[in-house]
């Protein structure tokens, strides 16, 4: 009984330490402006930087799949999709990918729209709130 316990005491931790990570990231992506123009990005430093953010926020959102505190439906279908994709080499790719049909299918076919009122990055820090409110619920109960 007492190491049920602890295990929920570790999962509950661990979730909320992701949760956090995640709003971290949000925040961060809010705060940083790229520079873009009509035909994209700037540079590939800023094309680099947008790469390493959406590697990061797949690499947490499919470590919180992995601890199994994932609510059934569309996210926990994506993230699995995604988890079992036969390129394990490229971890990297399969993480930016996660996180790309997270977005397209969280927020659908709004996100373009969304990425052109608010930028590439806020768009993308939106979705991560959307994404994690359900989690924090849980939280809450």
């Amino acid at each position: 009984m007492a190491e049920s316990l602890d295990k929920n005491v570790d999962l509950r931790a661990r979730r909320s330490r992701l949760i956090g990570q995640l709003l971290q990231l949000a925040a961060r992506m809010e705060n940083k402006e790229l520079n873009v123009d009509s035909v994209g990005l700037k540079n590939n430093d800023e094309q680099l930087c947008l790469t390493q953010y959406k590697i990061q926020a797949g690499k947490l959102l499919f470590e919180l799949y992995g601890s199994g505190e994932c609510p059934n439906g569309t996210l926990c279908q994506i993230l699995g999709y995604w988890s079992k994709n036969p390129y394990p080499e490229s971890a990297d790719w399969n993480y930016i990918q996660g996180f790309e049909s997270v977005c397209w299918e969280w927020y659908g076919t709004r996100f373009d729209n969304l990425k052109k009122e608010l930028g590439e990055l806020r768009a993308y820090a939106y979705v991560i709130r959307l994404v994690i409110g359900p989690f924090q619920h849980q939280d809450i109960d």
